[in-house]
């Protein structure tokens, strides 16, 4: 799926900006978002198992975060992804 409303791609980015340093260990991803900037960059986001059903990790480059499960998965929904097709991890 592709997220091209300017608006809803802000609130996703804003919300992955308030995400707490967390260290996932070697957890293997689970999915991925891939971000695309006007210049032509990208940056793929991992989704990690979170340490308790309430979180929800990420790998951003080499770096763990955790954040709000439910307000990720809020924010995703807004924008029309289906996050029940995001698979959940051990908790």
């Amino acid at each position: 799926m592709t997220i091209v409303d300017r608006d809803a791609c802000s609130r996703i980015i804003r919300v992955l900006c308030d995400a707490r340093k967390s260290d996932l260990g070697d957890s293997p991803g689970m999915g991925w978002l891939m971000v695309h900037y006007p210049d032509g960059t990208t940056n793929q986001i991992h989704f990690l198992p979170g340490r308790n059903p309430e979180s929800e990790g990420i790998r951003w480059g080499k770096h763990d975060f955790a954040l709000s499960r439910k307000r990720f998965y809020d924010v995703l929904r807004q924008a029309g992804v289906d996050v029940t097709r995001i698979p959940e991890g051990e908790h």
